[in-house]
């Protein structure tokens, strides 16, 4: 029996080493061509996690939206969505919510050790995605000779075309001709997101380390902004802001004197701002959609077809499960917010068990470190212009966002792991950037 497959015991009796090289080889099975099938495999590899140990409210939520996909497939068939490509797209789609149920619960029964090199992985991983997507802006029109099976994309579902295609930087408008990266990760949006929230990851392990590490941190960070500029995503920059505005504002709050004074004038001065210069923010944004030519027009196609086929249905407590394409969309039906798109896909109750997951993980992320809510909050404001499920991963800092309260050494812990399983020392120090060994 594996690590990944131990019966339940103790939190810190569980080492996971294969899903955490699977984390890993990430980079290795995109430049393969392969990064489709991370989710399906994460999935098979977290299985027994599901199977042997108790599960909890976050874990049961995220499995409850896979089976308000599964269920409402049926009425997705029943309106002739069933096509090929539509179907390997539901299995998609199911093998995210399942790997990343997986995941959390592989995490929450795994030691703060595995937790540290689990956080050192998705920081790497952010760094060679970031880098991967500076490197294929700066040396444009060429192309990188990676993913390796780039040749085949034309022939493939849109949905692994994405991650298989080697051309990385796509042409966007914004007052003139810009060069948008994708990265590893097979959109410009997501692109952006990735390396937003390896960012975020960073800030939280700062105050731990030692000059050189955070030096490392600084630089992992920076090179992740440049990254997030070139995916010229303004939903992904709105919510990276508005995380590092409740980082600032709890940090204030708790380390100030007067600290919730101050918060509280600061943020109710912005909103009298907003109040008072609405229509010139009003002014602003659409100077911001003219810079951005057909951005708002394209999504409101997609979001008005998507409330149209939804009202078809006679009360959607359950969706259509697929996303159907319609000619004159720039993509698929209930795609461009998770939100709506859930509800499209897994109906009013697959969008409440989505919502359900997201506030047993903003509980479940309580720290002295504000950085896990932040990136829970994070997750939760993009996901209103973007799709959480598409194939990225994205839903991996979910999953490592409740792992990081646990090597917090601002936390008293509950119930520590044996030394035995952990090391001499289980809240001194962070994580450092090295492979894992």
């Amino acid at each position: 029996m594996t690590a990944d497959h131990a019966a339940p015991a103790e939190p810190g009796s569980v080492k996971m080493p294969r899903t955490r090289r699977w984390l890993q080889l990430y980079p290795v099975i995109w430049a393969l061509g392969l990064a489709s099938a991370f989710w399906p495999v994460t999935a098979v590899l977290t299985a027994g996690s599901l199977r042997r140990r108790v599960l909890n409210g976050l874990t049961l939520a995220l499995l409850a939206v896979a089976v308000c996909l599964l269920l409402s497939s049926l009425v997705g068939a029943a309106a002739g969505y069933a096509s090929g490509d539509r179907i390997v797209g539901l299995v998609a789609n199911l093998s995210i919510w399942v790997g990343l149920a997986g995941l959390v619960a592989s995490i929450g029964a795994t030691d703060q050790r595995t937790i540290r090199r689990v956080t050192t992985g998705c920081i790497v991983l952010g760094l060679i995605h970031s880098v991967v997507g500076v490197v294929a802006v700066a040396v444009y029109p060429t192309l990188l000779p990676v993913p390796l099976l780039h040749s085949f994309s034309s022939n493939l579902p849109a949905g692994i075309a994405a991650f298989t295609t080697n051309e990385l930087v796509v042409e966007g408008w914004l007052n003139e001709s810009v060069l948008r990266t994708v990265g590893t990760m097979g959109n410009t949006t997501w692109s952006g997101a990735v390396s937003a929230a390896t960012v975020l990851v960073c800030l939280g392990q700062f105050r731990e380390k030692q000059v050189a590490g955070r030096l490392a941190l600084t630089l992992v960070a920076a090179i992740g902004l440049v990254n997030l500029y070139f995916s010229f995503s303004r939903a992904t920059e709105i919510a990276l802001a508005l995380s590092v505005v409740y980082i600032g504002s709890r940090i204030v709050w708790r380390s100030v004197p007067a600290g919730p004074v101050l918060v509280t004038s600061a943020l109710s001065a912005a909103a009298v701002v907003v109040v008072v210069n609405f229509t010139s923010f009003v002014a602003g944004v659409v100077e911001v959609n003219d810079a951005r030519e057909g951005s708002s027009e394209t999504r409101g196609a997609i979001y008005a077809e998507t409330i149209r086929r939804i009202f078809a249905l006679d009360l959607p407590i359950l969706g259509y499960g697929m996303k159907p394409r319609e000619e004159g969309l720039v993509a698929s039906v209930a795609t461009h917010s998770t939100y709506l798109g859930l509800t499209f896909r897994a109906g009013i109750l697959g969008l409440l068990c989505f919502l359900v997951a997201l506030a047993y993980a903003w509980r479940r992320c309580r720290s002295r470190s504000p950085v896990p809510r932040a990136i829970v909050l994070f997750i939760g404001i993009w996901c209103i212009f973007e799709d959480f499920d598409a194939g990225h991963l994205v839903p991996v800092f979910l999953a490592l966002a409740v792992g990081l309260p646990r090597i917090d050494p601002g936390n008293r812990q509950k119930s520590a792991p044996p030394a035995h399983h952990d090391g001499p020392s289980q809240l001194s120090g962070g994580t450092v950037l090295c492979n894992d060994s």
